[in-house]
């Protein structure tokens, strides 16, 4: 540090840097047949999402690193007059991430949101399937599914470099914005923005919309900023008239900082 101490402050700055992040719209498919879950588990999952470049956020530029979290939405209803009990399991890749059941009022429509923190460090080409069962004939079907990508951590210097000027935008709509059927929002009360500090003990943080600014940190964390917080488990819902009923929260849309050369 010492070394640091005649030098003059334009000679420690870097120049201004601001990465922009436009999300698309998911990915939705209303059935125009509803398919009925059968009572065992199938063989091939009714819904696979195999991640493309249609689904990943675009970013101004690449930062040094980033994650990426995949989020699924499948709804259906109860076709019943009685309360019936939904059964899916998650895989990646071919590998089971986790299974769940749901029990389901009668003639009640049912929703999954599966942002699964195994679904983080998502790539291009990556396989996403879920697979539903129940225990009754013709008592569940599968009607809407849905697929996106967010950025969940992005790493903008190096560890240890000190930043001036960190100011971040988050949206003040929330992500996924879904379209068809009769969607529902649930709006998610996590942050929308964590920047670590001191190797991950110590950490900013704010909740909800606009425009914030920290005016300086030093990098303690591979991702510093989470871009994206949503449950990272599974949602599953049930409404009498919002299908699909889902999880969403805000997103940040532009991060901008001033690098400096100083390392600690």
């Amino acid at each position: 540090m010492s070394r640091l101490i005649g030098e003059s402050l334009e000679s420690v700055m870097k120049s201004h840097k601001q990465l922009n992040i436009t999300y698309p719209s998911a990915d939705e498919t209303l059935y125009g047949t509803p398919e009925i879950i059968p009572t065992s588990e199938p063989g091939t999952a009714q819904v696979i999402y195999t991640i493309s470049s249609s689904h990943l956020p675009t970013l101004s530029f690449e930062p040094i690193n980033k994650k990426l979290l995949a989020g699924v939405v499948v709804s259906g209803k109860n076709l019943t007059a009685s309360s019936q009990t939904l059964n899916y399991r998650v895989l990646k890749n071919g590998t089971s991430l986790t299974t769940g059941t749901l029990s389901i009022a009668a003639n009640y429509y049912w929703t999954l949101s599966i942002y699964n923190s195994a679904l983080n460090n998502i790539a291009e080409n990556d396989e996403i399937d879920i697979a539903l069962w129940t225990a009754n004939s013709n008592s569940l079907d599968l009607r809407y599914k849905a697929c996106f990508v967010t950025c969940d951590g992005i790493q903008l210097e190096k560890i240890n470099q000190v930043l001036l000027d960190l100011q971040y935008t988050v949206s003040s709509t929330s992500y996924p914005s879904l379209t068809l059927g009769t969607p529902g929002a649930m709006y998610g009360s996590g942050s929308a923005m964590r920047v670590y500090a001191d190797n991950n003990t110590k950490y900013f943080t704010n909740i909800g919309n606009g425009i914030f600014t920290i005016k300086a940190f030093v990098i303690g964390s591979t991702y510093l900023s989470h871009a994206l917080q949503l449950n990272t488990s599974i949602n599953a819902n049930t409404h009498a008239s919002y299908m699909p009923y889902y999880a969403a929260n805000v997103r940040v849309t532009s991060i901008s900082w001033r690098p400096t050369s100083i390392e600690l």
